[in-house]
């Protein structure tokens, strides 16, 4: 009975250690609401987006494309699952100086009219038992947007280095870095996100809901590149060009209609 105590620091070490090696991964429900532009009606979007959160890596899935950050190897990949294609880029990126010159010069300008600030409130409301609290994130420039993130710090990771993670993230779109560095200051993991974004006559809303966040132990290659997969420069214009807002989709062809 004399060695129980050590027996008992041992199994809890043990379990800790388990537990530290584990993973975090988020589940998260965005919502974009149906919006009029000047080239048409756009149609409401939903969508999931599975994030893999390590100690120094994250894995952020949108269904469409990955996101992958490595702060050991200080690389960000990029990679399309549907066309089995991957892109690598150094940390921290420079979506400025990676763009053609053309487009950098005036990525440049943008920046310098663009105005970021953030708001930390006292306001508090709790999500699936998580504690969260209000802050506010507003830009201004060649858009004008009201971001409302509700931000915990109840989740089992370590803020800084997720929040380091993230800010990587965002900086592969014009602007992003500038908004990251605010959503910094919060220092947790947002739980509900609200934007609402005007452009000339058009407004857009979108929502983004963490709806789960459990620890598990991430599958092997989860924040690599598929060895069978093909990889390519980085190309700074695609993702210039993924951070507009979506048209309106296409008209169906008519029937017996030959392909454009």
């Amino acid at each position: 009975m004399r060695h129980q105590p050590r027996l008992l620091v041992a199994v809890a070490i043990t379990a800790l250690s388990g537990f530290v090696r584990a993973d975090l991964v988020l589940t998260r429900k965005t919502h974009t609401e149906a919006h009029t532009t000047s080239s048409g009606d756009v149609q409401a979007r939903d969508n999931t987006v599975v994030v893999w959160v390590g100690k120094d890596r994250l894995r952020l899935d949108d269904g469409e494309r990955v996101v992958i950050v490595r702060l050991d190897a200080k690389k960000l990949h990029l990679i399309d699952p549907t066309a089995k294609v991957a892109s690598t880029t150094d940390l921290p990126v420079d979506i400025v100086k990676l763009a053609p010159p053309e487009v950098s010069t005036m990525l440049a300008q943008m920046a310098q009219t663009m105005k970021v600030t953030s708001e930390q409130t006292t306001e508090t409301r709790q999500f699936q038992g998580w504690n969260a609290t209000k802050g506010l994130v507003r830009m201004s420039g060649t858009a004008d947007a009201t971001i409302t993130v509700w931000v915990t710090k109840d989740l089992p990771l370590d803020r800084e280095s997720y929040v380091e993670l993230v800010s990587h993230a965002m900086s592969i779109r014009p602007g992003g870095a500038m908004v990251a560095a605010e959503m910094r200051k919060f220092g947790g993991v947002s739980v509900l996100t609200e934007r609402v974004q005007t452009a000339g006559p058009t407004t857009m809303r979108s929502r983004d809901e963490l709806v789960s966040a459990e620890t598990k132990e991430a599958p092997p290659g989860t924040y690599d590149i598929p060895a069978d997969y093909t990889v390519k420069p980085f190309d700074a214009m695609d993702e210039i060009l993924r951070s507009m807002p979506r048209g309106p989709a296409p008209a169906p062809a008519a029937p017996g209609a030959k392909p454009q």
